[in-house]
This record gives structure tokens, sequence and C-alpha cells, in this order.
């Protein structure tokens, strides 16, 4: 399972993989638009975060990780680790707001 997809690494045909805006993330980098560098946290960690409410401690790092190297190709703070853990703990609230969140768009229930 892939966690993390680089813009630049993306197509979009992996719409199921990135979901819709980041496969359209990926191929508007791809043809050269002027998209800012970034990364996917791909729908299966997403799927993950649904079934058991949490981020594995290694995807975390593998998020933090991520945002460093992101900090450091753009000269840019993005918070660091503070930020990051801030963004996971708040995962739950988003994809479970209503009936129609995220996870039932997924296909997880």
């Amino acid at each position: 399972m892939k966690n993390i997809v680089w813009f630049s690494e993306g197509t979009k045909d992996q719409k199921e993989l990135l979901g819709g805006k980041g496969a359209n993330l990926a191929e508007m980098t791809s043809i050269g638009l002027p998209v800012p560098a970034g990364f996917i946290v791909t729908t299966d960690v997403c799927r993950q975060f649904l079934e058991n409410q949490q981020l594995t401690q290694p995807l975390v790092e593998e998020i933090i990780r991520a945002v460093a190297t992101l900090e450091e190709r753009t000269h840019k703070s993005f918070g660091g680790k503070a930020a990051i853990t801030g963004f996971c703990s708040q995962w739950g609230k988003v994809f479970h707001a209503g009936d129609d969140g995220y996870d039932s768009q997924l296909g997880v229930n």
C-alpha cells in the first residue's frame, strides 16, 4: 500500500488511489501548469484511518517526513510536527461529520 504520492509522481488515471483532487493536481503538475509542490495522502490511508479511528505511528512519521521534505524543497515552514499531529487528530471530525461524510463516499461504514 502506498501512503504518500508526490504531485510529480501521480497521474490522472490514479483517481482511486489519489482521489479526484489529488489526481487532478498530479495531472496539472505533469503537463507543466504552475502547481505548488505537494503530496497526496492516499485514499488507502483514509480508509485505514476510518476503519481504525487513528493513524499508526509509522504512518504519522512518514507524513512528518514528507512535510519536512516539502519544507526543504520550498523553503517554507508548514508548522512541523505540531501541525501534522493536529491535522491527524482532526481527521475523525472531518470524516464523521455526518451521515453523508467521506466515509460513506469511500464505502467505509
